[in-house]
């Protein structure tokens, strides 16, 4: 008798749990690409961004038309943020002779903070307040959750969003290359 209890007991949990993991898309296939509902798609034009640095001078993504763009959107006091500098300092660093440029995107609301991150980890590349997770940039790109990585190409289209680590490098490596190829 115990053996029927526990399966009809399964049963009856699966039967219950079942409609709510569906409403949590736990079933669901992942939406492509071409239908997201917020914020650029890939293989569609990166939105511009247009701030200030923490210098007051202004940083725009359309200014680096020609060149392969990653934007990265970050906090000081985001840890899986912080853990990516030395990452992208690296990738500042390889590819210097390249055409490539990276952006980052601060959404700390404390600038101080932010500017003692830059100076000591090294960020020597462009970094645009965005003041907040409400700010404009924010919602134009659609991150809801940092850091978010894109990879944008020199035609100005996102061809990769979500990346990190080897995925980054391996994306870089390839819209350049294909770059390259299109120039010879």
């Amino acid at each position: 008798m115990r053996p029927t209890i526990g399966a009809a007991l399964m049963l009856l949990g699966f039967a219950l749990l079942t409609p709510s993991c569906m409403r949590l898309d736990f079933f669901k296939r992942k939406e492509s690409p071409q239908t997201c509902k917020a914020g650029p798609c890939v293989g569609t034009p990166a939105a511009d961004i247009d701030g200030e640095d923490f210098d007051g001078k202004r940083v725009k993504l359309s200014d680096y038309r020609g060149k392969v763009v990653v934007v990265v959107f970050w906090a000081s006091w985001c840890q899986p943020c912080c853990a990516l500098i030395p990452h992208e300092r690296e990738l500042v660093e390889r590819y210097r002779d390249k055409p490539f440029a990276m952006i980052g995107v601060n959404m700390d609301e404390n600038v101080e903070k932010a500017k003692a991150i830059v100076a000591a980890q090294h960020m020597t590349w462009p970094i645009v307040k965005a003041g907040s997770a409400c700010g404009e940039i924010n919602q134009r790109y659609g991150v809801t959750r940092i850091p978010a990585v894109f990879v944008i190409d020199a035609a100005g289209i996102v061809r990769h969003a979500s990346l990190g680590g080897s995925g980054l490098d391996g994306a870089v490596a390839r819209v350049l290359a294909e770059m390259e190829t299109k120039r010879n």
